[in-house]
């Protein structure tokens, strides 16, 4: 076990004073924390004004404000700020949620309900009317659910129990797409996944095959001449696992830095142990990778399918699979789609 701490720190060690690669470790961080800053900076959206003082409108505006996406909602103080800011072009448009809003839709006043300010300049206020609604109606819904069915008399739980599974799988709304001749496949949504943990995870993934390439090369070098046997295997294992610990740290490191780590303490080690799974998995793939191929330079002229598969088949940029089902099938070849899997 001693002998084994030795080489594990010695392999760390020796991938430190590879000056390209330290450079790349010291990188990843901080060229991740840049890109992420400004995405988020650019990115910034449709900005949308709302304003309600009580009841089921501020508890919309408070909700639309909490949803991620293409649009960003935020709260202003007065009717009068909304309509400024929408008149100034600081807002594209502006939602103004009555008090009495729950008293409207139990009436079945639906109509002029919620009024909306936008300027004739802009053609995009459309796109935000169905987050609107759809997040009025998540939080307005179970209430109209209740009333009708203890007016028809239905088992109340039966029905919230319905309505809960039916509500957050995804499976009420769906797509269907059809080709001529090739059949037909659905699926629920299409999803993107955050580039900083897809890119961190490809990055690592590369790092095992990479360290198996070079150790390849150490090997046929004469590096393990005077050990043999399994030890021998262990050896190649810990030799890759220390490269790929490095890269990992990296990783973590671009996580918290970027926010984009699961929040709180169990969040924390959450973070810990799935890097630490995935880390020992990449080493142990890329030291079978490693005693399949043999040579360093057919590992090496092997990165491209790894890489180009990573990141065109696991959810990297976008979840693909979830739109065509046989890319999640071909996505299961690459160590990356596991372990972003863990975080959607």
């Amino acid at each position: 076990m001693g002998d084994s701490v030795i080489w594990f720190l010695l392999s760390c060690k020796r991938q430190v004073k590879r000056m390209s690669f330290l450079v790349v470790l010291f990188c990843i961080p901080l060229l991740l924390f840049a890109v992420a800053a400004l995405s988020r900076k650019e990115d910034g959206g449709l900005r949308i004004a709302l304003y309600g003082e009580e009841g089921l409108g501020l508890e919309a505006a408070e909700a639309l404000i909490r949803l991620p996406g293409a649009c960003s909602f935020y709260l202003c103080e007065s009717e009068e700020e909304v309509k400024q800011d929408v008149a100034t072009g600081r807002a594209e448009c502006g939602y103004l949620f009555p008090n009495d809003l729950r008293e409207r839709l139990e009436q079945d006043e639906f109509r002029r309900s919620i009024q909306l300010y936008f300027s004739p300049a802009t053609v995009l206020s459309s796109m935000s009317e169905e987050v609107v609604f759809s997040v009025i109606m998540e939080i307005y819904g179970p209430e109209l659910l209740e009333r009708y069915s203890r007016e028809q008399g239905w088992d109340q739980a039966a029905v919230e129990a319905l309505y809960q599974k039916y509500s957050a799988d995804g499976s009420t709304f769906s797509f269907r797409y059809e080709e001529d001749g090739k059949g037909t496949w659905e699926e629920n949504r299409l999803t993107a996944a955050f580039p900083v943990r897809g890119i961190g995870a490809v990055f690592v993934f590369m790092t095992g095959i990479f360290a198996a390439a070079a150790l390849a090369e150490d090997e046929k070098k004469g590096l393990f001449l005077r050990v043999s046997g399994a030890r021998k295997y262990w050896y190649f294992f810990l030799g890759i696992l220390a490269a790929v610990f490095l890269g990992a740290a990296a990783v973590l490191i671009s996580l918290f830095l970027t926010g984009e780590a699961a929040r709180g303490a169990a969040g924390f080690w959450k973070e810990i142990a799935a890097m630490a799974v995935y880390g020992t998995g990449v080493a142990l793939f890329s030291c079978l990778l490693k005693q399949a191929a043999r040579r360093g330079e057919v590992i090496v002229s092997l990165t491209p399918f790894f890489l180009i598969g990573s990141l065109a088949l696991c959810p990297v940029f976008i979840d693909a699979g979830r739109w065509i089902p046989g890319l999640r099938t071909a996505g299961r070849l690459f160590l990356p789609w596991y372990y972003l899997r863990l975080f959607r």
